[in-house]
């Protein structure tokens, strides 16, 4: 699996190009003096000479040095941004404070794995292990402090694969983008990584994404995007549960994940076994930029930048190659599956900024009868289903921070669909003969309002939560001869 900037990688190969074509005009100059050296009684002493001269005069010559540079912004837990903040790369001369609006820039840095630390007085220490810096394509960071319980006069780092929150420190685990793009076997996906938290156990098959957490039923958990709750984060997901064999949410828009097992705040919607809290990242407020990501199962492609002086984007569409692959390899099921999302902030000004936020999914699940199949297969084609799924979620955010900065308000609307048709037929492969059809459809729509007040040492949250939903359903069953609507 691949990670990479497709533009700069091409804008980089001109230079190995120009390398190229140097290297065969030296080799065709060089071949043209060795035959008019040949024919001179000096010629084959000539000719060893320059043999052994031209190695050292290419090992003389020197490539121009490349360097990767690291962006990001750091802020409290209310947003505000804090001003002369330490970031510095761990072992290093590489480091800087943050300016007023809180960022920071890192230039000139040899590519390479880093340990990258952020340190202010009276905040704890954050220490982002493994941050690996590239020539080209460094996603941009936002950093959020905590503040200290108490004021030390010596501070130990410890390095830890996941960092815990003080107000439940035994049930609240947070992965950062790194660990999420590093984990071994993730395979940039979300949910799978999140299995692998203390207390969440995988479903046992061990093929789908659900999150049983606590002994508790996959549908227990719920599930939140930058403050709107998302009903469905899998592909191919069943109806009344949160799982499915691929995730949905693209790695490279993630900033964090954090997941609270119990001890649940007010501003959450009633969870019974869990709250996993996805926080994405601003796009690219410096330039345009473009990534493409190739994974086992899937292409990416993102694209984030500006617009204008108070607005970021980024935006990305994800597209399966399963259907081939199983294809070539002559298995009969057809996994088809799209994404998208997409992330857009605008700053109405220093304490006020609209999030608009998209997630969606277009999945099919058909059958195809290659030319020689055993007997097995043959049976994959007379039982598996055809899926027909489609799911959708929108929404828009106000945030609003106190211009003392201890307080933040936050006031969601959105709205998610999912439909869903799962068919069965006499004959799969023709799609004739039908046996069984379901056809349903869920629509939420959610006003969302949360509130946190700092006073002191102390943070009171608080939320409410309207919701109107809808549901229809048909059902056709022609073994029973029965037509359920609803």
């Amino acid at each position: 699996m691949t990670n990479s900037n497709f533009y700069p990688y091409f804008i980089n190969s001109f230079g190995w190009i120009n390398r190229l074509f140097s290297a065969l005009f030296l080799f065709n100059f060089t071949k043209q003096i060795l035959d008019k050296m040949k024919q001179s009684f000096y010629g084959f002493w000539s000719a060893l000479a320059l043999l052994l001269i031209l190695p050292l005069a290419a090992a003389a010559q020197k490539t121009d040095p490349v360097y990767g540079q690291l962006i990001g912004v750091v802020k409290d837990a209310f947003d505000t941004p804090i001003e002369g903040a330490s970031v510095y790369l761990e072992s290093t001369d590489y480091g800087t404070v943050t300016d007023e609006k809180g960022r920071f820039v890192l230039r000139q840095i040899p590519p390479n794995s880093y340990n990258l630390i952020i340190s202010f007085l009276g905040y704890q220490n954050v220490v982002l292990p493994n941050t690996i810096v590239r020539s080209q394509g460094n996603a941009p960071l936002s950093i959020t402090l905590q503040e200290s319980a108490q004021t030390l006069e010596e501070v130990t780092l410890t390095q830890w694969n996941s960092s815990r929150n003080r107000e439940s420190p035994l049930s609240t685990q947070t992965l950062s983008a790194v660990e999420l793009a590093n984990y071994p076997g993730g395979n940039n996906d979300v949910v799978r990584v999140a299995q692998s938290l203390p207390g969440v156990a995988p479903s046992p098959g061990g093929f789908r994404n659900d999150l049983i957490i606590r002994g508790g039923a996959p549908n227990e958990t719920v599930f939140y995007l930058d403050g709107m709750e998302i009903p469905n984060i899998n592909h191919f997901s069943t109806q009344g549960s949160s799982g499915g064999p691929v995730g949905m949410l693209n790695v490279s828009f993630i900033q964090q994940v954090t997941l609270n097992t119990s001890a649940f705040g007010a501003q959450y919607d009633n969870p019974l076994s869990g709250v996993l809290q996805f926080e994405q990242r601003n796009g690219d407020s410096e330039r345009a930029r473009t990534n493409i990501r190739v994974s086992a199962s899937d292409a990416a492609l993102t694209t984030e930048g500006p617009l204008g002086s108070k607005t970021t984007y980024i935006a990305s569409v994800r597209r399966s190659y399963l259907q081939f692959l199983f294809a070539l390899i002559g298995l009969p099921i057809r996994p088809n599956y799209w994404d998208y999302q997409f992330k857009v902030r605008h700053e109405i000004d220093a304490y006020n900024e609209l999030v608009f936020l998209g997630l969606g999914s277009i999945d099919d699940f058909s059958v195809e009868a290659p030319e020689v199949y055993a007997a097995d297969q043959e049976a994959t084609l007379e039982q598996v289903p055809y899926i027909e799924q489609n799911t959708q979620t929108f929404g828009v955010t106000w945030k609003h921070r106190s211009p003392s900065g201890s307080a933040q308000t936050l006031v969601t609307l959105s709205q998610n669909t999912l439909d869903n048709t799962f068919s069965r037929f006499r004959d799969n492969v023709t799609r004739t003969g039908l046996v069984f059809e379901n056809q349903s459809k869920e629509q939420e729509t959610k006003v969302r309002l949360q509130r946190s007040v700092r006073q002191g040492a102390w943070t009171l949250k608080s939320g409410a939560h309207l919701q109107q939903s809808l549901y229809t359903n048909n059902t056709n069953s022609i073994y029973f001869n029965n037509a359920y609507n609803a």
